[in-house]
């Protein structure tokens, strides 16, 4: 049985400690504009009417560095006290490299020239990685509805479920490889190559528990269904983190809608003819699931 991997990863929890964190910079940004306002008002209170705005950016800004700076603390204290350190050093560079549009009062420069035609091939070669594990999931779920109801009974459908499952897992794989292999990533795609590394990486967490769980199901054994639905849980709260970046970051291209059209179809014909097939196992569910019947 394939023994059931537990997938921790320090990534998952970075979008949610940065909003953490953005909420405590605007709080602590409003307090420093209202103590601010309040000595200016002293003064003259129209002169503290015209300057709350400039005080607020101000603060907002000053208390931006000082958490990148604490995060920079975060990020080596963790290196120098965890194996799994070098992954958030990662996630530290692309802090640096996405260039946060709360930073500045007049956001992020515009993309144009050679750097936008950067950001529309990556975006191309993510939207053929997404596609496929789209399309291998689809292969999924279709002998998951014909299948599933009779895993336990039948040993032809224990066999096409654990095939289809196996099949799943190594797609997961491969869409972490092709993902990997996209290059070169651009500094304004770098949050969107993060977020959707993660959320595969959440995906292979699940199917790999998900073929242990059909596995468990043709032996005549019960699952861990709580632990494969939490898995579900936080890959389908990853896909929708990811799809949220990918919004973002085509408004930052402000690409038109005929050139969206081409990418889609020039991905829609390379997912058709994609000839990826898994490699063959040695494992015959079928004779399991007929020695736990007759045991």
């Amino acid at each position: 049985m394939t023994k059931l991997k537990n997938k921790s990863n320090p990534w998952h929890y970075w979008y949610a400690i940065r909003q953490y964190f953005g909420v405590i910079r605007y709080f602590i940004a409003v307090v420093a504009t209202i103590i601010g306002v309040c000595f200016v008002w002293k003064i003259h209170w129209l002169l503290a009417v015209i300057a709350a705005f400039p005080i607020f950016i101000l603060a907002l800004n000053i208390t931006g560095f000082l958490m990148l700076f604490v995060c920079a603390i975060i990020v080596y204290t963790w290196y120098a006290f965890s194996s799994g350190g070098r992954a958030i050093l990662r996630i530290c560079e692309s802090i640096g490299k996405q260039k946060v549009k709360t930073m500045w009062l007049f956001g992020n420069p515009k993309i144009e020239g050679d750097e936008l035609k950067r950001c529309l091939a990556y975006y191309e070669a993510q939207l053929r990685v997404t596609a496929f594990q789209t399309k291998e999931a689809d292969l999924f779920n279709n002998t998951l509805v014909k299948y599933l109801n009779s895993v336990k009974e039948n040993p032809v459908a224990a066999n096409e479920m654990w095939k289809a499952a196996d099949r799943l897992v190594q797609a997961a794989h491969e869409v972490n490889r092709r993902h990997e292999e996209i290059q070169p990533i651009p500094d304004a795609a770098s949050a969107m190559h993060f977020v959707w590394r993660v959320t595969f990486q959440s995906v292979t967490a699940w199917a790999e528990a998900n073929l242990s769980s059909i596995e468990a199901l043709a032996n005549g054994m019960t699952p861990d269904k709580a632990y494969v639905q939490h898995l579900v849980d936080e890959y389908q709260a990853a896909w929708r983190k990811a799809q949220e970046e990918d919004k973002k970051f085509l408004r930052r291209v402000k690409v038109t809608a005929g050139e969206i059209e081409r990418i889609l179809s020039r991905t829609d014909e390379a997912t058709a003819a994609d000839s990826w097939q898994p490699k063959p196992r040695d494992y015959d569910c079928i004779e399991v699931s007929k020695t736990a019947q007759q045991a």
